[in-house]
């Protein structure tokens, strides 16, 4: 995703509904087109110069430019029919021309997306395309339909359709308008129309006699760490290197494939490369090359990445262990065309490294977690802890992220999440999906970045995390527990050393089963045989 978008996301929610509806219908009868041709196969066209918009300098308007947005068009005689006129969002249904000569006429509003909602109540939802201008009162922008509901396309003789300019030289925006109960509201979607031409890229084609072999692509969170990882599939044809699988996320281009040159022990993939139409996005999907530097911001004081484009992405290449390691960042993105001088961090995938995929043994062990921040907040009463896992184990295997779990410790026990710390728990739970994010202590997530919060009610002297991999199968497999807050005068335990029981005795030597406040002498009995004494301050209020 682009730099571009959060900004002009920004400006999009600052718009009001000052538009002047009265030129549009108060009962549009359209009919949502939904197989305008049958059997016909459609073209597929690339919509250019599309893009979010954001008010500029001197309450001018700004149009941020990409490529790639993808429309399909079907002509049947002096009809021409568009599907998927909106780059930023899901739009099923055609809408319907006329064609005089080299000219297409389109006659507005027309029902372009209509769908129901199964969630137990059927929802009718419907959305109008209405052609509209765009204008800037004060420091707002503003949607205006226009006196006249028809755009305009002239067909050139390559098959490109170029639409008609407005009065003042602008092109007409085609917006995203709903009807119900006879009003019509804005929904923040919709895109300018500079060019639709024909799509004449190709994607590699790989000779059919590579060997493709499995391997891991691993690269760290941009800001956080951790180890995101993807299955991908590496080939060579002498000097030639294919790498299939590369259009990572994008589940509707499994097989999208770059091709690079071998030089010794350096393999260069030129930018610019082309993986392929993706229609769950609605883009066109290229793979770029380039270098991340992080740059302070002036106003918050933080250092954020800046990806900067390059020729090609190169890989230092082990023949040995068949590994290819990087210290430079892609992206993939829906156009060539950079104009925004960053992109959302999220993107850049930085320093990626590709190794054989372990597929003979069975994992034996896991990554421990990486504690990204811990604050004990008595303002709020909670202890928050942030951290990050790996979609890898420590013996270079792809995890099920599914059964990966984590736990916290408390003094060396595993620490129970409750019905009273968190009402949204159906049972009581020590063992906690990775990746949990509806219930009120598990209070956001991001991919591979986690955070819980926990009560200040919980007392401890140490404060520890794991992970469990497959807690329901035969064999649970645990990480190295890491220490994130512990009391200087409490001994560190040795994490390979399982706890198998504790138990708490008076300054007399009594024993107490449940100790309330007070001090006590706790017995913490280890897998190898051996106990460790503590004296611990008990304050459970």
């Amino acid at each position: 995703m682009r730099k571009f978008y959060s900004l002009s996301a920004i400006a999009l929610s600052a718009m009001t509904a000052l538009a002047n509806v009265g030129d549009l219908p108060l009962d549009p009868s359209t009919v949502m087109i939904k197989d305008p041709v049958p059997g016909a196969t459609p073209e597929i066209f690339v919509k250019s110069g599309t893009g979010f918009l954001s008010l500029g300098e001197g309450n001018g308007l700004d149009v941020f430019p990409s490529e790639g947005s993808l429309s399909k068009i079907v002509r049947d005689g002096d009809k021409l029919y568009i599907s998927n006129v909106f780059s930023w969002a899901s739009s099923p249904g055609w809408i319907e021309g006329t064609v005089t000569g080299n000219q297409v006429s389109f006659k507005f509003p027309q029902l372009i997306n209509e769908y129901d909602e199964d969630n137990g109540i059927i929802t009718r939802h419907r959305f109008y395309a209405v052609v509209c201008k765009m204008v800037v009162r004060g420091d707002q922008a503003d949607m205006v339909p226009t006196a006249e509901q028809t755009l305009n396309f002239t067909i050139n003789p390559d098959g490109s359709l170029t639409p008609e300019l407005t009065s003042t030289g602008e092109s007409y925006f085609l917006g995203n308008w709903e009807f119900a109960d006879r009003t019509w509201t804005w929904n923040l979607d919709g895109d300018f129309y500079t060019l639709l031409a024909p799509q004449t890229e190709k994607t590699i084609d790989a000779p059919a006699s590579i060997e493709y072999k499995p391997m891991v692509l691993t690269y760290p969170h941009i800001l956080y760490g951790g180890a995101y990882a993807n299955e991908v599939y590496v080939g060579f044809d002498g000097d030639d290197c294919y790498l299939k699988g590369i259009a990572l996320g994008i589940s509707d281009l499994p097989d999208a494939t770059i091709k690079g040159t071998r030089d010794g022990k350096v393999i260069r993939f030129d930018s610019d490369q082309f993986l392929g139409d993706s229609w769950l996005f609605g883009f066109t999907q290229y793979l770029i090359g380039g270098e991340t530097e992080f740059v302070e911001d002036p106003y918050y004081g933080i250092f954020s990445p800046v990806f900067n484009q390059t020729d090609c992405l190169e890989f230092v290449y082990d023949e040995g262990t068949s590994t290819m390691t990087s210290d430079m960042s892609f992206i993939i993105v829906p156009s060539i065309q950079e104009d925004a001088a960053n992109l959302y961090y999220e993107n850049i995938y930085n320093t990626p490294s590709i190794f054989p995929l372990n597929t003979d043994t069975d994992i034996t062990a896991l990554s421990a977690p990486e504690v990204l921040s811990y604050e004990a907040d008595d303002a709020y009463g909670l202890h928050i802890v942030q951290f990050a896992g790996s979609m890898i184990s420590a013996d270079d295997q792809l995890l099920d992220m599914s059964k990966l779990y984590f736990q916290f410790l408390t003094d060396d026990e595993p620490l129970e999440f409750t019905k009273e710390m968190d009402p949204y728990l159906k049972t009581p739970a020590s063992l906690i999906p990775f990746g949990t994010t509806d219930y009120g202590c598990f209070i956001a997530q991001e991919n591979i970045v986690q955070m819980v919060a926990i009560p200040m009610s919980v007392k401890f002297n140490t404060l520890k995390l794991r992970y469990v991999y497959d807690p329901e199968g035969s064999d649970p497999i645990y990480s190295d527990a890491v220490t994130i807050a512990e009391d200087a005068a409490v001994d560190e335990i040795n994490a390979d050393n399982e706890v198998v029981g504790t138990s708490f005795t008076d300054l007399g030597g009594r024993p107490v089963a449940n100790p309330e406040n007070g001090v006590y002498i706790r017995t913490v009995r280890m897998a190898d045989g051996s106990l460790r004494h503590q004296k611990v301050l008990i304050n459970s209020k």
